[in-house]
């Protein structure tokens, strides 16, 4: 027999064979708060407004975030927080009891624990940003400095900030491989501020990874109740981004993963409160292609699968067919800047070389059963497992996210097969930040399904229903908070891997070779100035030199178009790295510098016009290494053709003259 519940109609038909009751019922007018826009405009002001104070207050501390007192700050402005959110909690509840019109408001928002639980979850996430930024104080660098992704993230937001066309971010010959909405939405911010890109990059990362609690928890709160909602929110965010795999650097898998989980089961399930619109579920899922498709890529068998699994159970298939072909064309239409020029480049080119997922990680042998790790996400995870199977056809969020677990997992299995025959990885270690999400999600909604019931046992009153019950989860959120405090700086760097982001943050080197105010060590700078300076004095202001450089910062700071990413694993598939290596060597053995200046002017990809090399053991290299290394011998540019600039770290640049 099917429930219906009041005041929430599905846009489709209840799928037949549905055996769940809602666990969570509500009344017309909380049915209508849901929906509301009121409920995410007040969230969203109190972040915007936290986020702001927060940046403000780390400004004016300006404290040392490797000084125990520099450590010590974000602890105390989480306490802080967390003291202000009880203390607002029981105060709204004092409040809308004596004052009729105050509770006819919190009525209207859809009830005290709504309202409660929407600013808590701003205000931690403010908190995320107060906690980033002050582990950020002193330098201008994001998390990791400017090293792998993130160096390619700040390359493609300067090429964005000069246009939106879609280009790689080293060479800027081919579209793009990466995802365009996090560094086009970076490069306007550069172009509203003035502010140079990689300037930007360490607040783009405090931002979006604060902002990614209050997108998760809005969406959320459209299928659970508020507490639920608030702490898978604020857990998906701290243990995902800041304690367990620290992704500070890249908020936008952090926003991402945030709402895979929500989305996939809005989209292709039928929840008790009703599912997404198709436009709406469009909308999500192209900003989610075009902030970071890799999660979506490791859960596309359980996105076919839920697909067909919802078509054949929906009591008229030709509507379900019509609602997911109208998601699929918002989603390519959202997604078409980027998708579109990268497909097409694809379809009509040579199909390129893929060396991307060449990288080798050993997270593959790693975390194939993270549940049976004793920590409280293993222990929740576990739980969560164990919920998804015994619940799998009497609940309706066990099943969807069961389908992403077992998709995920063969996704996995799939890329370590090809990694054996091939060895392309196809990023298989990845997929179990899927799985990790998927099984943490799954034990939060089985403590709230079933706590409620136990509390009651207990206490008499269903513990949600009372004020303790969103101080309980207030005070949870706060341990979460309190175990995100790794994410500080520390020297000699540590963290979960052998080093900390941000570290890294404070030790990368300012373009003029200068050190950021609280660095705890010295290190051979990169003199990026001093070599764009060289450039531009030699060659003109809007000179655009193709550049064989040794370190890829280069292109964070002027987009000068690169013959050659130093970097194999993270190369775009369309620029055939493999081969341009290959057209390096063969220049690199040329036997004089006469024939080399021709040569290096007319190579199979093109023409190069500025050397940027390091000098070790005789020789002028642009990558080490026995398997990938290309070293010049320095009389190849003895020729009137070149000229020749000696800088700090062991720097030569070879400009052509002519």
């Amino acid at each position: 027999m099917t429930t219906t519940v009041t005041g929430t109609p599905s846009r489709l038909p209840r799928q037949r064979g549905t055996r769940h009751r809602d666990p969570w019922p509500l009344s017309r007018g909380e049915a209508a708060a849901v929906r509301r826009p009121a409920l995410a405009l007040l969230a969203c002001v109190v972040w915007a407004a936290g986020t702001a104070v927060a940046l403000f207050l780390v400004a004016r501390a300006d404290m040392d975030p490797f000084h125990l007192r520099g450590q010590l700050a974000p602890m105390i402005g989480g306490a802080a927080v967390l003291g202000l959110v009880l203390t607002a909690a029981l105060t709204l509840d004092a409040g809308r009891r004596r004052f009729a019109r105050l509770g006819a408001t919190v009525d209207w928002l859809g009830g005290y624990a709504e309202v409660v639980c929407a600013v808590a979850a701003s205000l931690f996430a403010a908190w995320i940003a107060l906690l980033l930024a002050a582990a950020l104080n002193g330098t201008p660098h994001g998390f990791d400095g400017l090293r792998g992704d993130t160096v390619r993230i700040a390359a493609l937001a300067l090429r964005m900030a000069e246009s939106p066309v879609s280009r790689d971010a080293i060479t800027g010959t081919v579209p793009s491989e990466y995802p365009l909405l996090y560094p086009l939405l970076i490069g306007w911010a550069s172009d509203l501020t003035g502010s140079p890109v990689w300037m930007l990059m360490g607040r783009a990362e405090i931002i979006g990874t604060s902002f990614a609690v209050v997108a998760g928890y809005l969406i959320w709160r459209r299928l659970v109740p508020p507490l639920p909602a608030l702490t898978i929110a604020s857990a998906v965010v701290a243990v995902f981004a800041l304690v367990d795999t620290p992704m500070a650097h890249k908020p936008y898998e952090t926003i991402t993963l945030a709402l895979l989980a929500p989305w996939v089961i809005a989209t292709f399930c039928d929840p008790p409160r009703g599912r997404l619109s198709w436009w709406a579920s469009g909308l999500i899922g192209g900003l989610m292609v075009a902030m970071y498709q890799g999660f979506l890529i490791h859960s596309v068998f359980a996105l076919v699968a839920l697909l067909v699994w919802s078509i054949r159970r929906a009591a008229d298939r030709r509507a379900a067919v019509l609602r997911y072909a109208g998601v699929a064309v918002v989603a390519f239409a959202v997604s078409a800047f980027y998708t579109v020029p990268f497909l097409w480049a694809s379809l009509t080119g040579d199909g390129g070389q893929r060396v991307s997922d060449l990288y080798v990680s050993g997270r593959l042998l790693q975390s194939w059963v993270p549940f049976w790790e004793m920590t409280p996400i293993g222990l929740l995870q576990l739980l969560g497992l164990i919920a998804v199977v015994v619940y799998f056809r009497s609940t309706w969020w066990a099943g969807p996210l069961a389908f992403l677990v077992a998709g995920a997992y063969l996704y996995r299995l799939l890329g370590a097969t090809s990694f054996l025959l091939t060895g392309h990885t196809m990023f298989a270690h990845r997929a179990m930040d899927v799985v990790e999400l998927a099984l943490a999600t799954a034990g939060v909604l089985a403590v709230a399904r079933f706590g409620p019931h136990v509390a009651t046992r207990l206490f008499g009153t269903p513990i949600a229903s009372r004020p303790s019950g969103v101080a309980l989860v207030v005070a949870l959120v706060g341990f979460i908070g309190w175990a995100s405090l790794g994410i500080m700086p520390s020297s000699p760097a540590s963290g979960p891997r052998g080093y900390d982001l941000a570290f890294r943050a404070h030790v990368e080197r300012l373009p003029d070779g200068t050190a950021p105010r609280y660095a705890p060590v010295e290190r051979s700078p990169f003199p990026s100035a001093a070599i764009i300076s060289a450039i531009r004095s030699r060659l003109g202001e809007r000179a655009n030199p193709v550049t064989l450089s040794y370190s890829e910062r280069l292109y964070a700071y002027a987009p000068f178009p690169a013959y050659l990413p130093q970097n194999r694993t993270s190369a775009n598939t369309l620029i055939r790295w493999d081969d341009r290596l290959g057209e390096l060597r063969r220049l690199a053995r040329v036997p004089g510098p006469a024939a080399f200046a021709v040569r290096s002017q007319a190579t199979a990809f093109g023409g190069i016009d500025v050397f940027i090399l390091q000098e070790d053991r005789g020789r002028w290299w642009f990558t080490h290494g026995e398997e990938f290394g290309v070293g010049f011998r320095p009389g190849l540019f003895d020729s009137p053709a070149f000229e020749v600039i000696r800088l700090p770290n062991s720097t030569v640049v070879a400009m052509r003259t002519g």
